[in-house]
């Protein structure tokens, strides 16, 4: 492919025009001298903080760090130019909605970029192999039990039994767990015996009793009859979700590159760590 053809398929060129067309428009039917131009400029100062801790502990019921002041200062000074620079566009207009969905309106317009952008297969093939672990099926397992509640050490007794004829459900404890489950996954058996009890007895043999094994109710024999590996399908298999996901990892790209753009046209003052330890008391 040529050098041409490739420029004009990079969705970071369709965003530059798209961007460049729009500001375009705005300085056309809001011509600004700019020797007139007030200054760019954000200031947040330490007496924000108390109603920002506040908000914290109401929203996450646990006290604000001075990292998480700095974080939300951060977030603030980000929804404010972005807010600004949504208004200068005039995409407030007819529109009664909150700071927030003005800046999420500058989002769009990267999200509408990303959205158009169509990519190689080769591109796409690599977007794919760098997030393999995202597409993977989960590991199953078909096993049966035997509950031997609070008496571990009559696991090898049960094992005899098993091995020499007797029924699973003719041994152990009584007790209202499932007598094994069916292809099952991760999820469904820590939610039938409890955090752990997957690792366990997926460590085990297939085809053999072994024991103890412990869940959250007590100790067990397990017999694993089959155990289904995590399995990467190919990308043909999942190209429209990888497709999706690609677009949206270009689009936060974009929305990044945007944001430093416009940040770097303000003077951000926002108070530093010792300050905010300051107002906070520590």
């Amino acid at each position: 492919m040529g050098v041409v053809q490739r420029v004009l398929r990079d969705p970071f060129i369709h965003f530059a025009v798209l961007g460049a067309g729009v500001f375009l428009w705005y300085g056309t039917v809001n011509p600004q001298d700019e020797e007139a131009a007030p200054e760019k400029e954000i200031v947040l100062s330490t007496a924000q903080i108390p109603a920002l801790t506040a908000r914290f502990q109401a929203s996450l019921q646990r006290p604000a760090t001075p990292e998480d002041v700095q974080d939300m200062l951060n977030r603030l000074v980000r929804e404010e130019i972005m807010v600004r620079e949504a208004r200068g566009l005039s995409l407030e207009q007819n529109d009664p909605v909150i700071r927030q969905r003005l800046a999420q309106k500058m989002r769009f317009l990267t999200d509408a970029a990303a959205q158009s952008a169509v990519p190689t297969q080769d591109e796409l093939q690599t977007f794919y192999e760098q997030n393999q672990a995202e597409y993977a099926s989960t590991p199953s397992v078909t096993f049966q039990q035997v509950y031997l509640s609070d008496q571990p050490e009559a696991a090898a007794k049960v094992i005899a039994a098993l091995e020499a004829g007797s029924s699973p459900r003719e041994l152990g404890a009584t007790s209202m767990l499932a007598p094994g489950l069916q292809d099952a996954s991760q999820r469904m058996v820590e939610s039938r015996f409890g955090r752990g009890f997957f690792e366990q007895i997926t460590a085990q043999k297939v085809g053999q009793w072994q024991g103890p094994v412990t869940s959250t109710f007590g100790a067990h024999v397990v017999l694993v009859e089959a155990l289904t590996p995590a399995r990467v399908p190919e990308l043909v298999d999942v190209q429209d979700r990888v497709l999706a996901d690609w677009r949206r990892d270009r689009s936060d790209s974009l929305q990044e590159e945007l944001f430093k753009e416009l940040e770097a046209q303000y003077r951000v003052v926002v108070p530093d760590m010792s300050q905010i330890r300051e107002a906070m008391g520590l």
